[in-house]
């Protein structure tokens, strides 16, 4: 890659899109240690400084990659007096976003995604019955009060339902299904988040939304006792009383 020295123009002023060109590889390669794990969520990237001697840029092009990589959803960037940039995520969301919009091109919807989503979560859930940990009941309650605070807030609510079905693929520790479960929220949401908040303000969908909800405490006690079995068998039958909500 070339030095920076090579990254001005004719009057030594920077060149945007040459600025750009040496930043995408830097960026690339950062990205390539989040998707791996070798940077996890919030750890602090290298000072600019470590990363302008290991890629030979200047400062220019390191705050650029820094640019692309938050555009892509991979770091955050606070300019504050304590700020920096962090991994915001592992990589999963982006990458969710990505395979969500080439399913839907390929006209994938939210049946597709709700029947995608039957068949991953169940056997999700038997997962993690079995193999719990004591940090694995702490976050499930912890998204138990989260939908309590909720309230009567749709937009809250619906969130809080789809957080928790998150969360119970995400604590099996299996990256791949945690991945496909949010590129299947990202395909379901953009189908019927639009009719799904102005239905959510009925009484009836309201109430159907807090029976999802004590539904998602007895999974809980479920997974706590180890019950594998009867963990996924409430939560097929959960799954299938939302089918009537969602199409």
């Amino acid at each position: 890659m070339p030095r920076a020295a090579s990254e001005t123009g004719p009057a030594g002023v920077p060149s945007v899109i040459h600025v750009r060109e040496l930043a995408e590889p830097v960026a690339r390669e950062i990205g390539r240690w989040i998707r791996c794990g070798e940077l996890k969520e919030g750890e602090a990237l290298p000072a600019d400084r470590m990363l302008m001697q290991q890629f030979g840029v200047n400062r220019l092009t390191v705050r650029e990659a820094f640019r692309i990589l938050e555009s892509e959803s991979l770091v955050s960037i606070d300019c504050g007096p304590h700020g920096g940039v962090r991994v915001l995520v592992s990589g999963h969301h982006a990458a969710a976003r990505y395979l969500a919009s080439l399913m839907e091109h390929a006209g994938a919807g939210l049946r597709d995604a709700y029947q995608d989503c039957s068949l991953i979560e169940p056997a999700c859930v038997s997962m993690l019955a079995r193999n719990r940990t004591a940090h694995d009941l702490v976050r499930l309650e912890a998204a138990i009060g989260s939908a309590r605070l909720a309230g009567d807030d749709p937009g809250r609510m619906i969130r809080a339902e789809g957080d928790f079905h998150d969360l119970l693929v995400e604590l099996t520790g299996n990256r791949t299904l945690t991945m496909l479960r949010k590129m299947f929220r990202q395909i379901a949401d953009a189908a019927s988040m639009p009719d799904l908040r102005g239905d959510a303000e009925t009484p009836g969908y309201q109430s159907a939304l807090r029976a999802g909800f004590r539904v998602h405490e007895r999974m809980v006690h479920l997974i706590e006792a180890k019950d594998s079995a009867a963990a996924e068998l409430l939560w097929r039958k959960h799954l299938d009383d939302m089918k009537g909500y969602l199409y």
